[in-house]
């Protein structure tokens, strides 16, 4: 697939099949994450690679609970009106992404290497999406009981996670919003 074609076709996948991504394809996803630019080259990131359904189960347990109503609405909405909706949307595999504490370069260097493990999955056949709401999980008591169970390194701190897994859906290719570009300049 083409760079160009794999970045049109890719869309955030909220339907999983149960189907388990085979070892071999998620290691490949992960080296795209791992291959991607950042600041001074400093590679400011971890990620965390959760296939144990149970700790996806309970993560997403000790979440559900704090979502604020409208997020918690629309998650309702985006799992067909169950109550017992999955804020992983029930994909068979997690990677949560951690970076340095304090370093104002991780947002950025941690978003470039998932935007590099979601085109990898697009073109690998895996489906993904990425769940900014998983760094609730990290908020408050519970904080350093995931830290723990996603064995984040001293210094670094979960961000937030990108689920992936065989996709259950099709998405149509939405229309792009126009005025997003401004050309300044001779031509």
């Amino acid at each position: 697939m083409n760079v160009f074609d794999c970045i049109m076709g890719r869309r955030s996948v909220r339907r999983y099949k149960a189907d388990a991504v085979p070892r071999e394809t998620m290691e490949r996803i992960v080296e795209a994450g791992l291959a991607a630019p950042s600041a001074m080259d400093s590679q400011g990131w971890h990620f965390s690679v959760v296939t144990d359904g149970s700790l996806i189960d309970a993560m997403n347990a000790s979440i559900a609970p704090k979502l604020p109503e409208v997020p918690r609405k629309r998650m309702i909405e985006r799992n067909g009106g169950d109550e017992d909706f999955s804020v992983f949307y029930r994909a068979p595999v997690v990677v949560a992404v951690s970076g340095p504490v304090g370093d104002g370069s991780a947002l950025t260097n941690c978003g470039l290497a998932v935007q590099n493990m979601c085109l990898a999955a697009h073109a690998l056949g895996v489906g993904s999406c990425v769940i900014g709401l998983a760094g609730l999980a990290f908020q408050g008591a519970e904080k350093e009981r995931w830290t723990a169970a996603l064995q984040v390194p001293e210094g670094m701190e979960p961000l937030y996670a990108v689920v992936f897994g065989y996709a259950d859906m099709t998405m149509p290719v939405p229309p792009r919003k126009d005025g997003r570009v401004t050309w300044i300049g001779n031509e």
